[in-house]
């Protein structure tokens, strides 16, 4: 297998990156992705050829296209690999930054770049939900776990008590903000607590009105994750 270097330049800190063309409904979910992974500073979604198909962070277009690209390369590289078996993801940790690479269907494929030492803290729920929500918008085959991002208002002690949800089939981005009769301030009643969760993360039974109950699990991203499918929701004021 050929050796397959990626780029190690990015902009540096507090310098604004500058797009190349216009946001898709993709730029959001990776978006949410980045703030969902911690360390996460940029993510593209390409294609079999390491085309990018859309790009989100603080990065300039040229930095992460190539990146995503050359990281697109050593994915095939492993898939061809018969000791590899049917690679579908990789996780590298460099000296400067590490990276994430999952393959979707179709050989498409989402690569998410870190600082160093980033890219090893679990996140699953983030991944999940910003994979699900790609395969839905390209209209792939999802058959992995899934997860909705969700917004509460908390009480003192760090527990949801609204649920600020959106109450049609729209709309499942990370921290999408959304105005008018569709979205609403739901009553919780805290019925449980999930136990069994990684170091940092916080889990709750919780019941609306009605009696419907969800789980609700905050990771260390500090970012809600609910397994009901409405979990796409406005910030509370």
């Amino acid at each position: 297998m050929n050796r397959v270097n990626a780029p190690t330049h990015r902009p540096p800190r507090g310098v604004a990156a500058v797009r190349d063309a216009n946001e898709s409904a993709f730029a959001s979910i990776l978006d949410g992705l980045i703030r969902g992974m911690p360390g996460a500073y940029a993510a593209a979604f390409v294609d079999e050829e390491g085309e990018c198909v859309e790009y989100a962070g603080s990065v300039d277009a040229f930095h992460v296209k190539v990146a995503a690209a050359h990281f697109r390369v050593t994915l095939q590289a492993l898939v061809e690999t018969r000791a590899a078996g049917r690679a579908s993801w990789f996780l590298v940790r460099g000296a400067r930054e590490s990276a994430l690479v999952y393959r979707l269907a179709d050989d498409y494929a989402l690569v998410v770049l870190f600082t160093r030492g980033g890219g090893f803290a679990r996140t699953p729920r983030a991944l999940a939900s910003a994979l699900r929500q790609i395969s839905e918008e390209g209209a792939f085959k999802y058959e992995g776990e899934h997860w909705y991002p969700a917004r509460f208002s908390l009480d003192a002690r760090g527990r949801p008590v609204l649920w600020h949800r959106q109450t049609s089939n729209t709309g499942n981005t990370f921290g999408l903000r959304l105005e008018g009769p569709e979205v609403q301030a739901e009553p919780l009643e805290i019925v449980g607590t999930v136990m069994g969760l990684n170091r940092g993360e916080r889990g709750y039974r919780l019941r609306l009105r009605g009696g419907v109950e969800v789980t609700a699990i905050r990771e260390i991203s500090r970012e809600w994750f609910t397994d009901d499918r409405f979990g796409a929701l406005v910030d509370p004021e």
